[in-house]
């Protein structure tokens, strides 16, 4: 139970809590700050121009050094020469003509200064050109390379696209594309003859049924094939015997043996690759 004069909540665990998260974050943001002038220290140190900058910039400070020395020396001269001229005449001409002398050295040093000086903002102007055109130079070559991994991508996609392309130009080579005239009126029956398989292709319910040689007596498959060839009406089928060459020892007895079997059957044979198949519309 609370005490009538204290709170029913207290929040100073709430309040450390906020006080730690919020010393941590400022913590973890001093460490980020000295991280990232770590890193652009190491930048500017690691850039090809920052040393000749750096010298460009000490050449420059001591000739400004030098100047403002001269421009004091001249000042104290022309001090000289004002309090000069309580002195004879002869003295003061020829002090003056010493300060005069001094001065055009100090004119001549002066402008040499200001020449080098400026030479060395031309300087300066140049490499800071050289350093935006490195980086131009930088971006076109970024540029170009991107283009060049953005074309790669797209031959290697074209190359895949040639090579399923040249596959399946290969896997239609394999096949034979029957189409049966709609002026015959009577159906064709397809037999597929192989060395060890005789496949009966049904053009009009769209079936194959292959026999296959379960002995090594041929006579036993034609045998079998022409049972199942007896289903369909001579009167409404004609028969396409497609040989390949592993069928041309048992050809001629198959065709022998069909033409006793059927009848007056139409039929007829054509010879075709081993590695072809028979597509039909």
């Amino acid at each position: 139970m609370f005490r009538d004069d204290e709170p029913p909540v207290s929040l100073f665990s709430f309040q450390d809590i906020i006080t730690s998260l919020t010393g941590i974050m400022i913590f973890f943001l001093l460490l980020l700050s000295l991280k990232i002038l770590e890193i652009t220290k190491n930048h500017q140190e690691n850039s090809p121009v920052h040393s000749e900058l750096s010298q460009v910039q000490s050449k420059n400070a001591l000739l400004k050094k030098q100047i403002a020395e001269m421009e004091k020396d001249i000042g104290l001269y022309r001090e000289r020469m004002k309090n000069a001229r309580q002195m004879d005449e002869s003295s003061l001409i020829l002090e003056k003509y010493r300060l005069e002398k001094k001065i055009g050295v100090l004119k001549a040093q002066k402008e040499e200064l200001l020449r080098k000086m400026a030479d060395g903002k031309v300087r300066q102007s140049e490499r800071e050109q050289r350093k935006r055109k490195l980086e131009e130079k930088k971006k076109e070559l970024e540029l170009a390379e991107a283009q060049r991994e953005d074309l790669a991508k797209k031959i290697r996609e074209k190359r895949r696209q040639n090579e399923a392309a040249r596959r399946e130009l290969e896997r239609r080579k394999k096949d034979i594309q029957v189409t049966v005239d709609s002026s015959i009126d009577k159906i064709p029956v397809l037999l597929v003859c192989s060395a060890n398989t005789i496949g009966i292709v049904d053009t009009k319910e769209r079936k194959t049924v292959v026999i296959r040689r379960r002995t090594p007596i041929i006579p036993e498959m034609v045998k079998e094939a022409l049972s199942r060839l007896k289903s369909f009406p001579v009167s409404q089928y004609y028969f396409v015997f497609m040989i390949k060459p592993s069928a041309v020892s048992y050809s001629y007895f198959l065709l022998e043996q069909f033409a006793l079997s059927m009848g007056k059957a139409d039929y007829g044979f054509e010879p075709i690759r081993e590695s072809e198949m028979i597509l039909h519309e």
